[in-house]
């Protein structure tokens, strides 16, 4: 019988809502009316293909990512595979090293491992996006690392190893050994095991794995699997750590967890409500109360920053990125005022060979259509140096639109000027661009006196639609009338899809005024 989850509007209204998922609007609109097979193919076409990060130490890499997913308030790393913490760098710094490790009782050093809850063997050890897939991976002690190898997670039911967090030994339904997670991360396990055969259904899954899992869409998980997640699942829901972390992994690699946005949506594929239809707009989210989409967006707000749609996003410590520069005075015939670092980005300076030159050079970034938005927001990475409390004297941002060069600096979030640490813009509101086309332009300038260095390490813009039917996008466009959308009159007053005439249609955070 299907497990009813409603709760009057009084409760939902009195929920705390720091305690709540964070679901961007639309975003798991095609999940409506599905259940089974089709609602887990509809989950593998919303999550999959991860933006992930690369893998190991250095800048954006996994080490890295630990900072924003796994940092807890006191400063430590939460291990949820022992009791040991990690202590890695003050909170919110990043050292220049990764440290590693920790000490524990006996005074012996423990090192800290990025640990593929779902190993690697289990689908032939295959590296590339799937093997850095921030959902998969936590900080974890070496030898709880070494101890639970490869082996499938089950209930124990002859313990050999158990240090108060994770069991090693005969498993319930596997004959082999098998692990256990302690019982507050039960829940944590599960979900995540349920996001990896969803995320990466289309995988094969080898060795081990075939001990739990079947190579079939739907239901992937061997009955005995699929059961004992569900019962862990139902026992240990999603706490706050974990509902944030979520939301972080999001804002690094643009998926989601749905098994803990939802914690009841395991119910739809493996539980008790498989005959029944999923509607995420009527059912509950973690932390409570019933699904309503976190709009309207406040750009000045990061969090609700890093949940809109990327329009653009150039990374150039990897790539040049299609920047094209315009040079009025180089230092000399040979030098060039910008030149890209695989560490730093882009990087201007004229001291060379200890002598200081006059120059003046602007690096302007590929061309950004803006033609799909109504209002647009920038952000970019950038760190100073030599130019004490001077920066917007000898430096200047600047948009291109429509053959005009307009500068901004004083919308842009400026280092001090004397040291080598980057720092974020803040968050630059464009949208008086949005439906043009524009560049963006970091002018450098210098004096035989005065010679600063100028890094940009990257940037991106977001936007979409984020106040409802208020800005609208005058040029006709092409929607999918069979995915959810709302229709409004002219004068807002919402109307049935039918309804023939100029209409204001919002779909999947967008906003379009149309003529049928």
């Amino acid at each position: 019988m299907k497990k009813i989850y409603l709760l009057s509007l009084a409760a939902v209204a009195a929920l705390p809502s720091t305690l709540m998922a964070e679901i961007p609007e639309g975003y798991y609109d095609n999940l409506k009316g599905l259940s089974g097979a089709d609602l887990k193919n509809a989950i593998y076409n919303t999550i999959k293909n991860p933006k992930a990060p690369g893998y190991g130490p250095g800048a954006n890499k996994t080490w890295w990512a630990f900072y924003e997913t796994d940092q807890l308030p006191d400063g430590t790393y939460l291990n949820r595979y022992s009791d040991l913490k990690f202590e890695v760098g003050e909170r919110g710094s990043r050292p220049k090293k990764d440290i590693k490790g920790t000490t524990n009782s006996k005074g012996n050093y423990i090192e800290m491992n990025i640990e593929h809850s779902f190993p690697k063997s289990w689908w032939g050890g295959t590296e590339g996006t799937i093997y850095n897939d921030l959902f998969n991976l936590y900080p974890s002690d070496n030898s709880t690392n070494s101890a639970k190898s490869n082996l499938v997670m089950d209930r124990v039911a002859n313990v050999s190893t158990d240090d108060g967090y994770t069991k090693i030994g005969k498993g319930t339904n596997v004959s082999e050994n098998v692990w256990e997670p302690i019982d507050k991360y039960k829940g944590d396990f599960s979900r995540g095991y349920m996001y990896m055969i969803s995320a990466w259904q289309n995988y094969t899954w080898v060795k081990v794995g075939l001990q739990f899992l079947d190579n079939n869409q739907y239901p992937t998980f061997k009955q005995w699997a699929a059961d004992l997640y569900s019962e862990w699942c139902r026992l240990d829901e999603p706490d706050q750590i974990e509902i944030d972390r979520n939301e972080a992994v999001y804002r690094i690699q643009g998926n989601r967890n749905p098994y803990i946005d939802f914690p009841n949506l395991f119910e739809y594929l493996w539980g008790d409500s498989t005959d029944c239809a999923f509607d995420p707009e009527k059912t509950v989210v973690a932390g409570g109360g019933i699904y309503r989409p976190a709009s309207p967006l406040d750009p000045a707000n990061p969090d609700h920053y890093y949940r809109m749609e990327i329009l653009y996003a150039a990374d150039y410590t990897t790539a040049d990125n299609g920047v094209t520069e315009t040079t009025v005075k180089a230092p000399d015939a040979s030098s060039s005022v910008w030149n890209r670092s695989s560490q730093y980005g882009w990087v201007a300076n004229s001291y060379i060979g200890d002598i200081r030159y006059e120059s003046d050079a602007t690096l302007y970034t590929e061309e950004i259509d803006l033609a799909a938005t109504t209002n647009a927001y920038m952000q970019f990475e950038h760190a100073v140096n030599f130019l004490p409390g001077k920066c917007p004297e000898y430096l200047t941002v600047s948009v291109v639109c429509d053959g005009v060069d307009t500068p901004i600096n004083d919308l842009v979030t400026w280092p001090a000027g004397n040291s080598w640490s980057f720092i974020k813009s803040g968050i630059i509101d464009l949208s008086v661009y949005a439906g043009k086309k524009v560049r963006i332009g970091f002018r450098y300038t210098s004096t035989t006196s005065t010679c600063g260095a100028w890094e940009i390490k990257n940037i991106e813009l977001r936007g979409g639609s984020t106040s409802g039917i208020d800005n609208i996008f005058d040029t006709p466009v092409e929607f999918d009338p069979s995915l959810p959308a709302e229709y409004y009159t002219i004068d807002g007053r919402r109307v049935h899809p039918s309804t023939s005439g100029l209409l204001i249609v919002r779909q999947r955070g967008r906003t379009y005024k149309i003529l049928r």
